[in-house]
């Protein structure tokens, strides 16, 4: 499927792969709100965003974090706004986090992103501020 439609860079497959990923998010959403319709409410949505080591710098992960957070303006941001405004903002926690749990660099055709880790105690590091948020939640 990605070979057809001309996918031959990292660029083009990360562009792919958000695309995508905001219709599954859709889909997602349009579930909780149906959930709280009928009264089965989800306390809390964590959106985690795994493999944090192929963008551990600071600005990445500063984009990163505005791209996926319910405060942020991307796209991505707002269908959580549209949801929150649906549902209540009080009636729902919601909050994003980098992870890795597994440091591996990437590789699309001949295009490399290396991992930025630098190391397990980044990785660790990740894993216990993943472990805060969710005891705080």
């Amino acid at each position: 499927m990605i070979e057809t439609r001309g996918i031959d860079t990292l660029e083009k497959l990360r562009k792919f792969n958000l695309a995508q990923e905001l219709e599954d998010f859709k889909f997602v959403c349009k579930e909780i709100e149906k959930a709280f319709a009928l009264g089965r409410k989800p306390k809390w949505l964590l959106i985690v965003v795994n493999k944090a080591d192929l963008f551990f710098d600071d600005e990445s992960l500063n984009r990163a974090q505005n791209y996926y957070h319910p405060n942020g303006t991307s796209a991505f941001s707002q269908i959580i706004q549209n949801t929150l405004r649906v549902v209540g903002e009080q009636r729902l926690k919601c909050n994003s986090v980098p992870l890795c749990s597994f440091e591996k660099s990437l590789t699309w055709n001949k295009d490399l992103a290396e991992t930025g880790m630098k190391g397990e105690e980044n990785r660790k590091a990740l894993m216990v501020n993943f472990f805060n948020i969710i005891a705080n939640f």
